[in-house]
């Protein structure tokens, strides 16, 4: 969390840090032996108070605005459901939004090719809005009539693996968002690239933090989307999505 404050005020971009959960094989190894109760006051402490630093009990002053849930199976179950049940008491203590991940290994296993509904109907019994919910990994595996429906649960959407064509050509992925533009939905739709291994930087020959501005934009405007469309995407959808909100 600290290198996050360095790398922040070094570039004068501003970056939020994330707490919560990854899959089960990469949750800290005390997760099993903790309840969810524990589990939640852990988040909520990173969130009020300060996150951990890294390999290390002591607690920073930097603080987390975002609170990750993640799934490696076509279900949540295990240690991902005991994790999640502590992301969703967290967020309505905190009123910090939540986004999740799905494992690309299963995109082909999951309705919608997404984890989405399954997250919004547990998180929902819980009490969460889902308006506080970013549903992350929506363009690996897209079904435009299940990001339709996410959207119409007020929940937000994320096309966050723009430039890994692995999955879908960068050019669908466009279409997508000129459809929703179509149909009026592009109030709740958020862009990013996952950018997380040293292959996707610049300096290793790959596309780098700016790919998605320097590329994935102009491909947009060329199909039609405008700059007000652009500032919408890129700088109010954010805005509202990652504030914090209310507290129960």
């Amino acid at each position: 969390p600290e290198a996050l404050r360095g790398i922040s005020e070094g570039s004068g971009v501003n970056i939020i840090a994330t707490t919560g959960f990854y899959v089960e094989d990469c949750m800290p190894q005390w997760v099993p032996y903790r309840t969810i109760e524990e589990l939640t006051d852990w988040i909520v402490r990173e969130v009020q108070v300060g996150c951990n630093a890294r390999l290390s009990d002591r607690v920073t002053d930097v603080r987390a605005g975002l609170i990750k849930t993640s799934v490696s199976r076509p279900h949540f179950s295990h240690e991902e459901l005991r994790g999640l049940k502590a992301v969703a008491r967290a967020q309505l203590r905190t009123g910090a939004p939540i986004m999740s991940h799905n494992s690309g290994s299963i995109r082909f296993e999951l309705e919608g090719g997404n984890i989405g509904m399954e997250l919004l109907d547990i998180l929902g019994d819980k009490g969460v809005d889902p308006e506080a919910v970013i549903v992350g990994h929506t363009d690996e595996n897209p079904d435009i009539e299940n990001l339709v429906s996410l959207l119409d649960r007020g929940a937000w959407i994320q096309f966050d693996t723009i430039g890994k064509e692995n999955y879908i050509p960068d050019e669908e992925r466009a279409g997508l968002v000129i459809d929703l533009k179509e149909r009026g939905l592009l109030g709740r739709l958020l862009l990013s690239q996952d950018r997380n291994r040293k292959p996707n930087l610049r300096k290793h020959g790959g596309p780098g933090y700016s790919d998605l501005i320097k590329r994935f934009l102009p491909m947009l405007k060329e199909k039609g989307i405008t700059d007000a469309d652009i500032q919408m995407v890129t700088v109010e959808n954010p805005s509202e999505a990652l504030r914090i909100r209310g507290t129960h």
